[in-house]
């Protein structure tokens, strides 16, 4: 009821609180660095937050304010190029809008801090990807279970039904909205794509909306940047930095950029990575990066486990290359087939529980389990807003259909990963799902 309410009340509050990037004075990346509405601080009422400001900004006062709480001002503990601002005791959890004042102007951030109970046992994720939002036409046709992108098709298939045109700002917001309102998660993970044309600022005006009304409704929003928000201009200014971490208590997520057209992160980012990882050896690591790490695996190419190799053994990598996707090995060529070795090379010796991915609009997941036993979850989402995909029913008989998608990802405490919605509707993992 508490959610319900918090959504309805969310419009009255967005249109008395000017969050609209359009009008105001200057843009959350004019401001800061971290936090910003892809990247929240995250924390427990009394801890400390992290800001992190941009090269000459000077931040004079701290206020976070949702829509059923605060506004609660924010002690400022320690300035510089790190400013470390304390969440009062007296906060209740929700998800915050962060507003800021500085010498530079004053911006809102919505999704800027997470304020929980207490930390998760179980992480309870709804992965998105590839919403491709567009101030422009990008519309795929629905009727019942069928979808084509071609309306004379879909008039065929659904013998006078009825055909909804979802354009893909529609089917967003739809899942944003869908899972703000489903407590069986905790937190939105976006794994790329998120505008379809990265010099959309309108288009990202319009996720900047999406994400404001979910933080509204106190669900918190992750997001990482794919190939179609590349070159990253108008991206870190409304959504976030290109790669980051955060931490949930015993969870450190890192995010990778994958760049455009080079489909990959770089050396120095997983030697950043590998910082990072070594910073934080208690935690369990989760990965997000747009482009999916595998391509196939021993029982075909949608999926499955992939053991008894080891990324630190030649024959064994050398094996191993027949399944990883060419995105990361840099074609059949290899060219970037150092930086695919060392990622698994890392994912074996950091212990890397989840790897989420998209790109492909087709849901894959695979297992790896390296010699010591432990798996390691490859898990990647079709699209969920673009019609760009392919069609139910499939457009050739060797081709699988796909869908709108998005989808429930779980890891507890101990690395353990689960994809319930999956294993209750098909009994199985390795499926087209």
């Amino acid at each position: 009821m508490k959610r319900i309410l918090a959504f309805l009340l969310a419009f009255l509050t967005l249109s008395l609180i000017n969050v609209n990037p359009a009008s105001a004075e200057a843009l959350p990346g004019d401001i800061l660095k971290m936090p910003m509405p892809g990247a929240p601080a995250i924390a427990l009422p009394g801890e400390t937050i992290e800001i992190q400001p941009q090269e000459g900004v000077d931040i004079t006062e701290i206020t976070i304010v949702s829509v059923m709480n605060g506004p609660y001002k924010l002690e400022i503990l320690e300035k510089g190029n790190t400013i470390k601002a304390k969440i009062p005791e007296n906060v209740v959890p929700d998800v915050y809008f962060l507003q800021v004042k500085s010498n530079k102007g004053e911006v809102i951030i919505p999704n800027g801090v997470w304020v929980l109970k207490e930390y998760p046992k179980v992480l309870r994720i709804a992965h998105l990807s590839d919403t491709h939002v567009t101030s422009g036409t990008k519309f795929g046709y629905v009727c019942g279970e069928y979808f084509q992108r071609d309306i004379k098709k879909i008039q065929e298939l659904c013998d006078g039904g009825l055909i909804v045109p979802l354009h893909s700002y529609v089917a967003t917001d739809s899942a944003y909205t869908y899972w703000s309102m489903d407590d069986r998660v905790d937190v939105i993970i976006s794994t790329g794509d998120v505008v379809d044309t990265a010099g959309d600022s309108k288009g990202y005006k319009m996720l900047f909306d999406i994400i404001s009304r979910a933080a509204a409704t106190g669900r918190p929003t992750i997001i990482v940047k794919g190939n179609h928000d590349d070159p990253p201009n108008y991206y870190p200014k409304l959504i976030g930095p290109t790669d980051y971490y955060l931490t949930i208590g015993k969870f450190l997520i890192i995010a990778l950029n994958s760049h455009g057209d080079e489909a990959h992160p770089y050396m120095d980012q997983l030697e950043w990575m590998e910082k990072v990882l070594e910073e934080h050896p208690d935690k369990i690591p989760i990965v997000i990066v747009h482009h999916p790490y595998w391509y196939s695996a021993p029982q075909g190419w949608i999926g499955g486990r992939i053991e008894g190799f080891t990324a630190f053994d030649d024959k064994d990598w050398a094996n191993l290359t027949q399944y990883v996707g060419y995105y990361w090995i840099g074609g059949p060529e290899k060219t970037t087939e150092d930086i695919a070795r060392r990622f698994l090379q890392d994912v074996e010796k950091y212990n890397i529980k989840l790897v989420m991915s998209g790109h492909i609009h087709h849901d894959k997941l695979h297992i790896y389990v390296d010699k010591n036993g432990n798996e390691h979850w490859f898990v990647t989402l079709t699209s969920t807003g673009a019609p760009d995909k392919e069609t139910n029913p499939a457009s050739k008989p060797d081709y699988s259909p796909t869908w709108y998608g998005s989808n429930i990802v779980e890891i507890d405490e101990n690395g353990n990963v689960r994809l319930p919605a999956v294993e209750e509707m098909f009994g199985t993992l390795f499926n087209d799902f």
